[in-house]
């Protein structure tokens, strides 16, 4: 199932889903394909001292024949995906408001759960006030072994060990990467699969997975901050890029495959993340809460990407359908180079700076050639005390953050701060992709008569408030 170890073997690609235009397939979801969605009930039996656990509740459980019996039935038509995990667990509970929230877990593997239940009380919390009521009464993080993932299914998350409960949380600076991230992530997926689901055409992960990385972003930045979420971008940025060129044609986001993983969570979380940085998350999440509201349980058709994307820019308006285009339906590489930076300590105690910025933008087909486009929109500047290569780009190294607009070619931005800085960054947070990024940042020096006159300043946009 691998594309880049079939390629190693000689074998041909895999199948691609149906053409968009194919009918026929906006009539089958992408991961059940031949059943919509379905009544569930099932009954279980295991070893007489497990638990087994499927989707749905709990009707009845009883002993038969030596075995352990349990009957599960679901209130509401769910996606024909479903899973049976039994174990002899130990069981945390807790509630989010009605909802009932359980980790059944070895009991050994305790370490991790109260970490695992604060993550799903703030992903049901955001997605339900984001989008649109969540659609259970329980929710369950079911422990299995070995492996290295985790999976949801409706309001049942299969969790395996390695993946959470047995990572050290004081390995991965303060949030628990692998607790936290994921638990949110399986979270958003009772709304992103299991109230939307994707038609099966190209593009149909963007429905499922790139949304629940956006929700894990937004949990992520409410529970530790902005400066939480920019490591993940950054992590994520790294990652797609090394999976560039890989054998296998890039195709843009909203036509992804799914076996493109590396486009559909981290390049998609990060074109969220742009998006809503640029034209609010109240926005974003109007669009998404539309799109549940229009397709929702809808079976025929179902939704496709591109009315993701045409929601999108509609409710963004026109002013940002260029970068709307940029993130979902091109391969678009930003690149910026800093030039220049100046600063001057006037009359009122504060800091003017002028820094010298080059932008360009570039747009790949699928085999990697580059096409350069003209480039006008607002980016990420930011201040520091130190040099941020050294001294990192976080809140304690920072003087201030500001959008400010860039167009293609060279130009001055100006910014006014209280504290004096002494290095200058564009798009240092990678939320615009980028391949090389060690000509964003630059010393700020003193101004003298020799820089750039005043005149030459051609941004006129209004700063953004510092970051916290």
């Amino acid at each position: 199932q691998d594309e880049r170890r079939r390629l190693a073997f000689g074998l041909k690609p895999l199948d691609d889903t149906p053409a968009p235009g194919d009918a026929r397939a906006y009539r089958s979801n992408y991961i059940s394909q031949d059943a919509d969605f379905i009544d569930f009930a099932i009954t279980v039996s295991t070893s007489p001292d497990q638990i087994a656990i499927a989707p749905g509740y709990l009707q009845r459980e009883w002993m038969e024949n030596g075995r352990r019996h349990f009957r599960y039935e679901m209130d509401r038509k769910i996606v024909n995906f479903w899973s049976v995990v039994s174990g002899r667990y130990a069981i945390a509970r807790d509630k989010w408001n009605d909802v009932e929230l359980s980790v059944h877990h070895h009991p050994t593997h305790s370490a991790n759960v109260p970490a695992m239940l604060d993550a799903m009380k703030l992903a049901l919390a955001y997605a339900s006030e984001a989008f649109s009521p969540f659609q259970y009464r329980q929710i369950r993080i079911v422990e299995f072994p070995y492996a290295n993932f985790a999976q949801s299914f409706p309001n049942t998350v299969p969790f395996s060990e390695n993946a959470g409960f047995i990572t050290d949380p004081s390995a991965t600076s303060g949030f628990t990467l692998g607790v936290t991230d994921i638990t949110a992530h399986e979270v958003a997926h009772q709304w992103w699969a299991h109230q939307i689901i994707s038609a099966d055409v190209p593009g149909a992960v963007l429905l499922s997975e790139t949304l629940a990385e956006y929700t894990m972003l937004m949990v992520m930045k409410r529970r530790f901050g902005v400066d939480a979420v920019r490591r993940l971008i950054k992590r994520d940025a790294e990652k797609y890029l090394k999976s560039r060129g890989s054998g296998t044609a890039e195709r843009p986001l909203a036509r992804v495959k799914r076996t493109q993983s590396e486009i559909a969570y981290q390049k998609g979380g990060i074109a969220m993340y742009a998006l809503q940085l640029a034209a609010g998350e109240a926005v974003v999440n109007k669009a998404l809460g539309r799109l549940i509201r229009e397709y929702g349980g809808k079976s025929d058709p179902y939704p496709s990407a591109a009315d993701l994307v045409r929601l999108l820019k509609e409710e963004a308006g026109p002013k940002h359908h260029e970068l709307i285009a940029d993130l979902f339906e091109r391969i678009t590489l930003w690149d910026f180079q800093a030039l220049a930076a100046t600063k001057t300590k006037g009359e009122d105690g504060k800091w003017k700076v002028r820094f010298r910025v080059q932008a360009k933008k570039l747009d790949a087909d699928e085999n990697g050639a580059e096409t350069e486009r003209t480039f006008d929109q607002s980016v990420e500047v930011a201040l520091y005390k130190a040099d941020p290569a050294s001294a990192g780009t976080e809140i304690g190294n920072r003087v201030g953050v500001f959008l400010r607009r860039l167009r293609t070619g060279n130009q001055w931005l100006e910014m006014i701060t209280d504290k004096e800085p002494a290095y200058v960054a564009v798009n240092p947070f990678r939320t615009l992709i980028q391949r090389e990024t060690g000509r964003n940042a630059i010393v700020v020096v003193q101004a003298t008569a020799a820089v750039a006159p005043a005149a030459n300043v051609k941004d006129v946009s209004v700063p953004a408030p510092p970051a916290k």
